[in-house]
């Protein structure tokens, strides 16, 4: 009895991790992103071009600290981005054009 109630508890216990594990690979996409190099967007933020993979996308912080990395289609609108680019954190999440790039 002792051993079907340790093995009953294991495998809620399991069951659960892997619900919380499923759920927290959703919430953080952006920074699991950042972390093995990729951008989060695939439309330039700037231009509203398609992200050209050859360029290095560039660093930014969320509202809330998380680092992401920003995709751009040029080298001329990652300069741009570089300058600021938390400014273009939305839209870049957003995967579209930025409403404040002229």
């Amino acid at each position: 009895m002792r051993y079907m109630l340790i093995a009953a508890l294991a495998i809620f216990t399991s069951a659960g991790v892997m619900a919380v594990e499923g759920t927290d690979k959703d919430v953080t996409k952006a920074e699991h992103k950042a972390v093995d190099g990729k951008a989060v967007n695939t439309v330039d933020p700037v231009s509203g071009d398609k992200v050209d993979g050859k360029i290095a996308p560039i660093e930014a912080k969320t509202k809330d600290g998380k680092t992401i990395l920003i995709g751009v289609a040029t080298q001329a609108t990652g300069d741009i981005v570089k300058k600021n680019p938390e400014k273009f954190v939305d839209a870049a999440l957003a995967n579209k054009k930025s409403e404040e790039a002229k």
